[in-house]
């Protein structure tokens, strides 16, 4: 597949639509930022599935307001969200990693898991407590936007990066532009290194494989087509499966479900009811 610099696979969480009331999501263009997103959780089975990139969330409870950061996830699992509490979040882009990662050197330990935030960015407790007091102030998803893009987002990155995360983060722009249909050998001639050394350096950094974050692009991409198309065998085969049993094996290990009613409930007219996107 040739590459697309213009469009890129998005990470979604569609469950997250589906076991809210609302769910209110704000796109960003050339932005650390995929989007930002609010929902109150009316049920308590929602489900992550994997998306290969970091969330930052806050549950929004007066009483006890908390502050999460989310690592990539590679697996189906739930989250630790608070039913009937107003969440607001944050999904990054696909190549952006939070300053501490990357000078500790690793996400592994955060894979599939949430860890506090203000225990992971102890200097930055009073922009993280400044952004809370404003969100808990006020219901508006635009003013609780401007209000993390001023506390919040100016400390999550540092600007001078190591050589190897800057390797790790080109290898997953190009994967996201190639949809996730593309192989380790091919990457290794895009970028100039050894199949071996971009293994090293992905997994350092990201705590996953190469080839685990192709799958989890390619699964998303999958996603995407789901919305607008129910031709299954020719979803499987623009997704890069060339094997029908595989795609349909590899969707419900990363969802539960098979694709037919994941299509099903993404056409249903209560699940797009339900989103309010802006740009």
């Amino acid at each position: 597949m040739p590459i697309n610099e213009f469009h890129v696979v998005t990470p979604i969480q569609p469950y997250f639509v589906s076991t809210s009331s609302k769910y209110h999501k704000y796109l960003q263009h050339c932005s650390p930022v995929a989007h930002f997103y609010q929902f109150n959780l009316e049920k308590n089975d929602t489900q992550v599935i994997p998306d290969g990139t970091f969330d930052i969330f806050f549950e929004l409870d007066a009483d006890n307001p908390l502050a999460f950061l989310a690592g990539p996830a590679t697996l189906t699992r739930q989250p630790v969200f608070k039913k009937n509490t107003e969440i607001f979040g944050v999904r990054l882009a696909y190549g952006m990693m939070p300053s501490l990662i990357q000078t500790q050197g690793s996400a592994y330990d955060l894979l599939n898991s949430e860890v506090n935030l203000n225990d992971l960015f102890k200097r930055q407790n009073d922009s993280i407590s400044s952004f809370i007091e404003i969100a808990l102030s006020s219901p508006s998803f635009t003013l609780r936007i401007a209000a993390f893009q001023k506390y919040i987002l100016p400390t999550l990155f540092v600007t001078r990066r190591p050589n190897q995360l800057i390797i790790a983060n080109k290898l997953t722009k190009i994967v996201s532009q190639h949809y996730g249909i593309i192989s380790i050998s091919n990457l290794s001639k895009e970028l100039g290194y050894s199949d071996r050394y971009l293994r090293m350096v992905f997994s350092q950094y990201y705590g996953m494989s190469p080839k685990q974050f192709i799958n989890i692009i390619k699964f998303q991409h999958t996603i995407h087509l789901l919305k607008t198309s129910t031709d299954l065998t020719t979803i499987g085969y623009e997704s890069g499966y060339y094997d029908q049993a595989h795609f349909l094996h590899t969707f419900h290990k990363y969802t539960n479900c098979t694709p037919k009613r994941f299509a099903k409930m993404l056409k249903d007219s209560a699940y797009r009811n339900k989103m309010i996107i802006g740009h």
